[in-house]
């Protein structure tokens, strides 16, 4: 089983002036297919907060935007910081909309130069948060 999972941060991104303007926010729960990792990821507007987890290890949060890719198409994709002995940062993208058999791929830096991708596969839409969370 895959272990993407390396720990938990605070939040990336806040979006301005959201208490003048607000906008309804709904929560996709996903799980990575063979893999432990699970995200709720949640649109406010045209941005996305996540939260990640792996069974019940600790938890992860980030954010990110909806954006388009040339291989996957419509994607969300966000950042994940990682509380290490050293900076880390994942990136994951997700194709859109999330349905199950939906495409994901995973890249890692600690550097803030070179990329590393991770992995990819396909994720499945939960009903709900997973059961351990």
């Amino acid at each position: 089983m895959k272990f993407l999972m390396t720990g938990a941060t605070a939040l990336l991104l806040s979006v301005a002036g959201a208490a003048a303007n607000p906008t309804t926010s709904s929560t996709t729960w996903i799980q990575l297919d063979n893999s432990c990792d699970y995200f709720g990821i949640t649109r406010n507007g045209d941005v996305f907060a996540e939260v990640h987890g792996c069974a019940n290890l600790a938890l992860g949060v980030g954010a990110g935007m909806a954006t388009n890719t040339k291989e996957l198409g419509n994607t969300v994709i966000v950042a994940d910081s990682h509380k290490t002995q050293e900076i880390a940062q994942s990136c994951y993208v997700f194709q859109r909309p999330f349905v199950t058999g939906g495409r994901w791929e995973a890249y890692f830096t600690s550097d803030g130069q070179r990329m590393i991708k991770l992995g990819s596969g396909s994720y499945t839409v939960l009903d709900g948060p997973p059961p351990w969370r």
